[in-house]
Formats: structure tokens, sequence, C-alpha cells
């Protein structure tokens, strides 16, 4: 067996001492969270401050080793390499602070720490000629709603008022009982379980109908009714193919993103049907953070809900772009965004915007966003405008895409959603 040259040998170590650090990066930061001595707070801190220097000095040695010219018959199992690794390293440079912040940006840091302006983001609220753009492509079926749990708010509890539940029923020992990232792990940690949180979830909601899709106002009902190929969603149920699935002439798709070992044979219609392609008449429901069911299947596994399920996620995804089929990834990048149901501190947010950001951040520049979000109760303060202004310049980095902000419920927006659509189209 012929032995590598010196810097595969070099980078192989150090991706094993990477791999390790990565390890020990998330212990630290759950001792810091579980932490109550007070003491000894400062020496984890300190700690997480080393491991993130030494984070990055293998990153930069890494990126520094000079790649060996491949052998012909190699050519394309170099490439598989050094696309992996350079994943990797876009990913772990973003992620480590970002993934277990709790909130917004941290009050102490400058307004204009990120050139924050009006101008500079290109968020705002929603104008007459923001509208105008949004419905126009709606029409042409050039946009891509991205659902968020504020879609049935009507329906189920809040994820806070679940995590509080089971907080009390088994007994959660830290503050943030409200978070339900955070007690889903717990339960699984206490169970020895990687899906005791998931099965509990299901049961939570399986005794809950689906909305009402005979209601001209419920927010499903007037998405199905929009021209559209593509719809992405977060949640875990099937509404929107079932809402879909009421429309005349439509016949949705299915499918999910196979995050993990367990969801590799799953079938997909972009692999068993290479011509297709989805249209407002045959459109996909892509769940990209897993469904509790699937035709007759339930699949547990496949949801992301725990800590361990984001950073894993984020890993895996970012490790292996494929994994969000080349049609879903052709929309994102190509077609207008709309995100609906979503809270600025919900993960499923904030892993959007990673996800975007990270593996599609060259493709994002003039892409217009239009964002849903639920403000505080009465009116939103200019100090939480300019922390959410921060929050969403700083993700979307110097792409800046055009966001606007339609401040209120989801059902509010939908409302007023169809009463425009209904009288552009009109006049079409």
């Amino acid at each position: 067996m012929s032995i590598p040259p010196w810097p595969d040998l070099k980078k192989e170590e150090l991706e094993k001492r990477l791999a390790t650090l990565v390890e020990q990066y998330k212990a630290a930061n759950t001792q810091l969270r579980t932490t109550t001595d007070a003491v000894n707070k400062p020496v984890i801190e300190g700690q997480i401050e080393q491991l993130e220097a030494d984070i990055q000095q293998i990153q930069s040695e890494l990126n520094q080793i000079p790649v060996q010219p491949a052998k012909l018959d190699d050519t394309q199992e170099q490439q598989g390499n050094l696309r992996e690794i350079e994943n990797k390293l876009n990913t772990l440079e973003t992620l480590f602070r970002q993934l277990l912040l709790t909130g917004l940006e941290p009050a102490s840091t400058p307004v204009d720490a990120y050139g924050i302006s009006h101008e500079a983001d290109g968020l705002s609220s929603m104008t007459e000629r923001d509208w105008r753009l949004l419905l126009r492509n709606i029409k042409k079926g050039n946009c891509t709603p991205f659902l968020g749990f504020g879609m049935y708010s009507n329906i189920y509890p809040q994820k806070s008022e679940i995590a509080q539940k089971w907080a009390k029923d088994y007994e959660y020992p830290l503050a943030d009982a409200h978070n339900i990232v955070r007690v889903a792990q717990f339960l699984d940690v206490e169970f020895e379980s990687s899906i005791f949180s998931k099965e509990k979830w299901l049961d939570e909601f399986a005794q809950v109908g689906p909305p009402d899709f005979t209601d001209p106002n419920e927010p499903h009902r007037i998405l199905a009714d929009l021209p559209l190929p593509v719809y992405i969603t977060t949640n875990y149920d099937d509404f929107m193919v079932q809402a879909l699935k009421e429309r005349q002439n439509k016949d949705p798709k299915q499918e999910l993103c196979r995050w993990n070992d367990l969801l590799k044979n799953q079938p997909s219609i972009f692999e068993t049907d290479l011509s297709f392609k989805p249209t407002p008449a045959n459109p996909v429901v892509f769940h990209l953070h897993g469904c509790h069911r699937r035709g007759d299947d339930e699949l547990p596994e496949s949801l992301v809900l725990t800590e361990d399920d984001y950073f894993d996620f984020l890993i895996n995804v970012s490790k292996d772009q494929d994994l969000i089929p080349p049609r879903i990834q052709r929309v994102l990048t190509r077609n207008p965004l709309l995100f609906l149901g979503y809270q600025i501190t919900d993960w499923d947010f904030r892993v959007l915007l990673r996800i975007l950001t990270n593996n599609y951040g060259k493709s994002l520049s003039g892409v217009h966003v239009s964002v849903q979000l639920v403000p505080d109760e009465g009116k939103m303060p200019q100090e939480r405008i300019e922390k959410i202004q921060k929050y969403l310049n700083r993700y979307f980095g110097s792409q800046k895409p055009k966001i606007r902000v339609y401040w209120g419920t989801c059902h509010e927006f939908a409302v007023e959603l169809r009463k425009r659509w209904e009288v552009f189209n009109r006049g079409q």
C-alpha cells in the first residue's frame, strides 16, 4: 500500500484534531449552560475562548495545505474530498457561537458594528410597491414560501407552552424551561433515547385534527390557491400537502431532507423520475426538518427537534449539499423568498438563515426576501426593530438581499395576501 504524500497526512491529522476540538467545544458549552457555580463559570468561558482560538488556528493551517495534483483516475475522488473539507470549514467558521445563542444580538454590541442602516440593509416594512412585486412573482410561479410553526397558531399551543409543560412533568432543572429545543434535549438524555422527545411530540399532536381547509382565510388554503411549484416547511405536519390535495387539478409530492443515516432509504421523486420538475399543477412540499408521517409510515427519526438534532442537521447539510435536491436548491437561489409563521428567535428561523448564507450566500445578492414576523404586544419599540435589523443583517452578511418585513401574525398576513391576490389576479 502506497504512503500518502505529506500534505494528506498532515490534513488527516488536523481533521482528527479538529473533530476532537468540536466535541470539546460542545461539551464546554453544555457545561456553561448548566453550571450554577459562579466561580467556575469564568473558567469555563475561558476554556471556550481557547477552544475557539484553537479551532480557528486549525482552520487556518488546513487552508494553507497545498493541494496535491490529482491523478487522472483519482480526480473525482479528490474533488469530493476537497468539497467536503471546504463545506466543513465554512460551517465551523460561523456555527459555534451562533447556534448556541438565544435571543437577539447582545445589547452591548454597537448598533453600527455591522454598518446597520435602513439603506444598507434594505430592511423595512412592506410597501405597496413590495406587495405588487410579490404578487407579480407569485403570478409567474417565482416565489418560494417557507412555512413556520406560526402557520397554525390557532390550532396548536406555542412551542414555549409545550416546553414548559414537559419541563414541569419531567422536573427540568434549568431556568430556560420555555426553550423546547433544550427541554427536548434533556428528555432524550434523561431517558437515554434519541427519539423519546420526538415520539412525545407526535403524541402531543396525535389528537389534533387538521385546519379547516374550507375556510377561505385559513393560511394553508390561501397558499394552496396560489400558482406555486415549491413549498418548503420546517413544520412536521402534512397540512400543506393536504391543503393542496383539496384544490382541483393539483397533485402534490411530499419530499423530505434525508439529513441523517436513518433516512437514507426514503424514496424521492427526484431520483425515481429524473425528468420530474415541480409545477403549480404538480407542486412539491419539501420538509426541511422532517415530517411526522409520510404515506402510511410514521417517521419520528426524521424530526429536527433537539440541540443535537439542529447541530447534526447543519453539519450534515453543509457537508453534503445534495441532501437538499438540486431542484429545491434552484428555487432557493433564483426565486424571491417568503417566510411565514416565524419569530425572530425561533431555532427554525435561525437555522434557515444559516443554511441560506452558508450554502447559497453568493447567490443571494439582490434576492427579494419577504418576512412575516410576529411583533411584541402593542407597538414594536424602535430599539427592538434595530436589534432585528442587526440580527438579519449579520446573518445575510455582505450579500444584502432586499428584505421587507410584514409586522403581524401569519393569519393577518395570509388574509391580506388573499385579498390582494384576488384583486391582482382579476386585473391581469
